[in-house]
């Protein structure tokens, strides 16, 4: 609270209704470890959100109601805080020297006026700290430890520190996993544990030949079970929120023309935000429907086998998956001698092909080939 409120400044405030707190009154309250004073924010249900004077943003957790001392004033005594602490903190030191003194005083008669004198400062300054600590009315955290019976109910959660009972008691924070403490509130019985879910994602996003479509691909769909109930049937992309242990199954539905290459049905915890890829691959070669390969005669009736013959090469096919992309036809070399290159195309003319009349004859392929680059291939041999 610097500069308003000095660091070691003994400060007073007054338990007041917890109804009567202003913006930017001082809150005293305590805290796992000390008892702090901060300025009032914000007026919740539950508690305060509260700010120091020197911090930029307002303090990362509430102050729960119970943990309320009081309204602070905007003033305090500088360093008194630090006197006061430790006259109390070493009563025993501080009634040896008072001992020591009261026997000096006896020895030396002279001087008996002022060390009454000292003796009585020190027994009051005692006395003045153990009324501020045992009345409360301090900024000083100490109490003498005593046994209370308080019931904590954790909501599913479990206590983060050990739980120190004194006059008055501090209850320690829980921790849930997948939720913010958001505080005791105040039970017949006890206290129990109120809790913020935090929220996860989950999302779907299928994976088609090696690309991420977030926003899914028509054809390719999956059904979704949450904690055991259809939420999305034949669905092409999924994008929800949920809470932690949430309990999701993803099934993957087949394709015609493509494999699924990742899990077809798989179960998925949720304790984290989580994206899962379905994935399907065409690696299902086309289908060749047609494939023709014709003797259309000599290229040169005058010259006969010298001059070879013209062969007509035709093919036709479809693919289901990613479709076709193209054909290709090919002459396959003669022993040692050449044939045709492929070429692109589905209906080819090869003029002067020579060897027909061979016992072995020629060999013609086709092929067709899909946009995965599957390919498919029908050969013909023919001899005169």
């Amino acid at each position: 609270m610097e500069p308003t409120l000095k660091v070691g400044g003994l400060l007073y405030y007054k338990k007041i209704d917890l109804n009567d707190f202003r913006k930017d009154d001082i809150l005293v309250f305590k805290s796992s470890k000390h008892i702090v004073s901060h300025r009032v924010v914000e007026r919740q249900e539950y508690g305060f959100v509260t700010k120091g004077d020197a911090n930029k943003n307002n303090d990362n957790s509430m102050v729960n109601n119970i943990n309320v001392l009081g309204r602070g004033t905007d003033w305090c005594i500088p360093y008194l805080g630090y006197y006061v602490s430790f006259l109390y903190n070493n009563k025993i030191i501080m009634l040896f020297v008072i001992g020591i003194m009261v026997y000096l005083n006896y020895k030396e008669k002279k001087k008996i006026k002022n060390n009454l004198i000292m003796v009585l400062v020190l027994f009051l300054s005692c006395q003045f700290c153990y009324s501020f600590y045992n009345t409360s009315t301090s900024v000083i955290n100490s109490f003498k430890t005593t046994d209370y019976n308080v019931k904590l109910f954790t909501n599913g959660g479990t206590l983060v520190n050990d739980l120190r009972i004194n006059k008055d008691v501090i209850l320690p924070d829980a921790k849930k996993n997948g939720s913010t403490f958001d505080g005791w509130i105040k039970e017949e019985d006890g206290y129990k544990a109120e809790w913020i879910d935090t929220l996860y994602s989950f999302k779907v996003e299928p994976i088609i030949q090696g690309v991420t479509y977030p926003l899914g691909k028509s054809g390719f769909t999956f059904t979704i079970w949450k904690n055991d109930k259809i939420i999305a049937s034949n669905v092409k992309s999924f994008n929800t929120l949920c809470v932690y242990d949430d309990v999701f199954k993803v099934v993957v539905n087949e394709r015609d023309g493509y494999a699924i290459n990742s899990f077809k049905n798989k179960t998925f915890v949720i304790q984290k935000n989580t994206t899962v890829n379905p994935s399907w691959i065409d690696n299902i070669p086309p289908v060749i429907t047609n494939f023709k390969v014709d003797n259309l005669g000599y290229y040169n009736s005058s010259l006969g086998a010298r001059a070879g013959w013209n062969i007509r090469i035709y093919i036709e096919g479809f693919d289901s998956g990613s479709g076709i992309s193209k054909y290709q036809t090919w002459l396959v070399p003669y022993q040692n001698g050449s044939g045709a290159e492929r070429e692109d195309g589905n209906n080819r003319l090869l003029t002067n092909v020579l060897y027909l009349d061979k016992p072995e004859g020629r060999t013609f392929c086709a092929y067709a080939i899909d946009k995965a680059g599957n390919e498919a291939e029908k050969c013909a041999t023919i001899k005169i």
